[in-house]
């Protein structure tokens, strides 16, 4: 998938809340597709942090796409969601 992951850069290794970017697409336009042909939601934006995307390098991309892994999310939940990026 060509994306970018925005991971913190402290060491955390797990976090139950990814934002990425897909190459050639806006994150509003990836958000848009993922809930319409597939019934996923995802938050797309600034997710009321401006100054972050400033530090990330973001504001021109209009934001990214985060997702988050709940309790109730299954392994076949994240590949389904892999399985749509994949389809972009």
């Amino acid at each position: 998938i060509p994306a970018v992951l925005y991971l913190p850069s402290d060491g955390v290794e797990h976090t139950s809340v990814i934002s990425f970017n897909v190459a050639d697409y806006e994150p509003a336009e990836v958000g848009t597709i993922l809930s319409s042909d597939f019934d996923i939601a995802v938050r797309t934006g600034f997710h009321c942090a401006p100054f972050i995307h400033d530090l990330i390098k973001t504001k021109e991309r209009l934001g990214t796409i985060r997702v988050s892994v709940g309790y109730f999310n299954t392994e076949q939940d994240i590949d389904y969601l892999l399985k749509a990026l994949r389809s972009l």
